[in-house]
């Protein structure tokens, strides 16, 4: 008996998988697809290094465009917070240019000096987007509020 259960094994396992779909009733129609010379891995980055390399490189680049763009804009400014007004920071113009570094922080404002003058500034006018420290006008616009504030004196 179990070298008849062995010899049944042996031969189905010889079988082609078309004769045993035939003898289960399961039989396709027409022959047996050879598989051997399809191009089921043809589109498939990783049997194809050099299209996984081409898809690499593009997701790189446009990652770093998205970053440069980023980078380019300010962004949205907010409120400074206190912590944020430090004895050194930078304070940028409205458009992203350096106009002046904070001297001194006093709980009635902030000195800021542009190198000649200095003029203090109440905490809340400062804003902070992407790029740091910012007052709502135009680097033109603060240097006469600068020059006006240190003719007054």
């Amino acid at each position: 008996m179990r070298k008849s259960l062995l010899f049944l094994g042996i031969a189905a396992a010889s079988l082609p998988a078309a004769s045993l779909a035939q003898m289960s009733g399961n039989a396709p129609s027409g022959p047996a697809p050879d598989i051997r010379n399809s191009d089921l891995g043809a589109h498939d980055t990783f049997s194809t290094p050099d299209l996984h390399d081409q898809v690499m490189a593009e997701r790189q680049r446009e990652l770093s465009e998205k970053l440069q763009a980023m980078a380019g804009t300010p962004g949205p400014s907010r409120p400074a917070k206190s912590s944020e007004l430090s004895v050194g920071a930078a304070v940028n113009d409205k458009t992203g240019l350096a106009m002046a570094k904070i001297d001194e922080v006093d709980p009635d404002g902030v000195v800021v000096s542009t190198g000649t003058h200095k003029v203090k500034i109440p905490m809340d006018a400062f804003g902070h987007n992407r790029r740091g420290l910012l007052l709502d006008m135009t680097k033109a616009e603060f240097e006469q509020v600068v020059a006006k504030a240190n003719a007054a004196s």
